[in-house]
């Protein structure tokens, strides 16, 4: 097979040289906060406020870091904490939101109507902050990792997506479960969450990274600080 090759103009040349530059620059500009961030953190206190980052060596110091990771440093034990409230709270949410879910998921269930509008009407409507730390302290859960958990154990949005993908599936799967003498339960567990691992590795992203990222109720319910959370640390 014979070879062709392309040739292109001396017009498409210049543009191309011309275009692989301006990303080139582009992509350097998008490093300079980064870079801008290492070297503000290298800079010496009292240079930082007088002349803000400083590129010069003579100005650097790590008490930044001594400060951040030294042995009196909240970090690592606001660490374990996020690490425990986003994998204990993630599987308590995926299990919940999964049961409610399913249950949901029956056409057959008794009220099944209301209970979906009350679902949907908490995504309209909140009570605000006040009566929801009054509902938190009343559970006994303030000053506990209970309260950045078990309140926002289930998002009404991520129930009714779920709620609509256990919908989808076949039901045939589910009533030959039945006539082999499984019960509900055990569909639910044998049957419909081996088939549902997409939108539960999904809906449990979405879980993890809230649990991850939280700070602003922790900063409300807990004033223990070695319960603190990293990012309210941080």
């Amino acid at each position: 097979m014979a070879s062709h090759k392309i040739r292109h103009s001396v017009g498409s040349n210049v543009f191309d040289f011309f275009n692989y530059l301006f990303l080139a620059l582009l992509g350097i500009l998008t490093l300079g906060p980064f870079l801008y961030l290492v070297m503000g953190s290298l800079t010496d206190a009292t240079t930082y406020r007088l002349s803000g980052v400083s590129f010069n060596p003579m100005d650097w110091t790590l008490d930044s870091y001594r400060i951040l990771l030294g042995p009196a440093s909240r970090i690592y034990q606001s660490f374990w904490v996020t690490a425990y409230i986003t994998v204990v709270g993630t599987i308590i949410s995926l299990l919940t939101t999964a049961a409610l879910a399913y249950g949901l998921s029956q056409k057959q269930v008794p009220g099944r109507n209301l209970l979906i509008f009350l679902i949907f009407f908490t995504i309209l409507f909140s009570g605000g902050i006040v009566p929801f730390y009054l509902v938190v302290s009343w559970g006994g859960m303030i000053d506990t990792l209970w309260s950045l958990m078990v309140p926002f154990m289930i998002s009404p949005w991520f129930l009714l997506i779920m709620m609509k993908f256990f919908e989808s599936l076949p039901k045939d799967l589910e009533d030959a479960g039945r006539i082999d003498g499984c019960s509900e339960i055990g569909i639910f567990w044998r049957i419909v969450l081996p088939l549902s691992k997409p939108v539960l590795a999904t809906i449990g992203l979405f879980y993890a990274v809230e649990r991850w990222n939280e700070w602003f109720w922790a900063s409300i319910f807990l004033t223990d600080t070695t319960l603190h959370p990293l990012q309210l640390v941080l």
